[in-house]
Parts: C-alpha cells; structure tokens; sequence
C-alpha cells in the first residue's frame, strides 16, 4: 500500500526536487499526483496477504480484482473483490500486487 501511495502521489520526485533541483519556483500543482480512489488494483494470489491488501485498498475507494489457483468467497470479507483469469488481471488493471 505504502508503495502505491508513494507512486500515486509523487513523493519521490518531490523529495528529491525538494532536495536537489528546487529553484524557487514553487506553485501547488508543481507535483500533483492522482487519487487511489476508483482505481483498479489487481491482486496474485488471495490467501491471508492478498485478503489483507484487499482490505485496506479497498478503504482507498479501489475497484478490487484478484487471480487465485481458486476462486474464494469474498462475500466473507464485506467487500466487494472480483474474480478474473490471470491474463485479463495482467492487462486490465491500474495497480498489480
């Protein structure tokens, strides 16, 4: 999750623009970046890690898929992940985990 926010909201190129290349010319959309919200996250594998991933994700706001060798219940969550075969699940998402 931290990787993902760190990506989406540039906090790397703004910590070394900060750092090194700061030239005074600052202005509030100098480093905007984008929202995880309604974002597709494609999680490999839904045992106990993916399951947890696809909790706090799915806090953001993120539209939640996942590929597994099976297909698991995720009505016992209370959220809302969808199941897609492995090829669909590489192309089709914003995010992959």
């Amino acid at each position: 999750m931290s990787l993902m926010l760190t990506v989406s909201k540039r906090i790397i190129e703004a910590d070394n623009y900060v750092r090194k290349a700061n030239d005074g010319n600052w202005y509030p959309t100098l480093m905007m970046g984008h929202e995880l919200y309604a974002k597709k996250l494609g999680i490999i594998g839904f045992g106990i890690i993916g399951q947890a991933v696809a909790k706090r994700a799915w806090s953001f706001g993120m539209d939640l898929y996942y590929y597994d060798v099976k297909k698991f219940n995720s009505d016992r969550l209370g959220i809302s992940v969808k199941y897609l075969p492995f090829e669909k699940l590489i192309k089709q998402m914003d995010y992959i985990t």
